[in-house]
């Protein structure tokens, strides 16, 4: 009986602190898509782009809004660097076909089937290897060819809540 007891609290720890972390990512998410995505509503989950400036402005903004990550956030996050390109911390990239021809007016297209992925890295100022600046508002995309457009960065934060349950961050 004691024996089941002990397990019992164990698995109910347990559950509290997974649910916590759970909690914490779940905020997190609900945060960076208002941060980082353009336009984004809570009512709608779905995100439209129309035209290719709607695809460079919306571009443009999640990578200003993750390079000015210190003075707006409320909650402490710290960049990871050397996970992009080039050892960078963000990585825009960009995948299209090698070539591509397509025709609606003809009912035709040509397409090579192999895949070229062309990407930068991107740094914030404050590094010291930040020579790849603002070096993204120059990245021009392939319309005529493109499959598909990534913005890859990650961050670090530390969950304080669980210092109140004394359990290491």
């Amino acid at each position: 009986i004691l024996k089941i007891l002990i397990v019992t609290v164990q698995l109910v720890l347990f559950g509290l602190s997974n649910e916590m972390v759970v909690t914490f990512k779940e905020e997190n998410t609900a945060s960076f898509k208002h941060l980082f995505l353009k336009d984004y509503d809570d009512s709608n989950d779905a995100l439209a782009v129309y035209t290719q400036s709607d695809v460079y402005d919306h571009m443009f903004y999640t990578i200003e809004q993750y390079l000015a990550l210190p003075e707006t956030t409320v909650g402490r996050y710290a960049y990871v660097y050397n996970v992009g390109v080039n050892g960078s911390a963000l990585s825009l990239c960009q995948q299209y076909y090698k070539k591509g021809r397509i025709d609606p007016a003809n009912d035709t297209f040509n397409i090579d089937p192999h895949v070229v992925t062309d990407c930068i890295g991107v740094n914030p100022l404050s590094t010291p290897t930040a020579g790849l600046g603002r070096d993204y508002r120059n990245f021009t995309l392939k319309f005529h060819k493109l499959i598909n457009v990534t913005i890859q960065f990650q961050l670090k934060a530390i969950n304080l809540q669980t210092i109140i349950h004394n359990e290491i961050p």
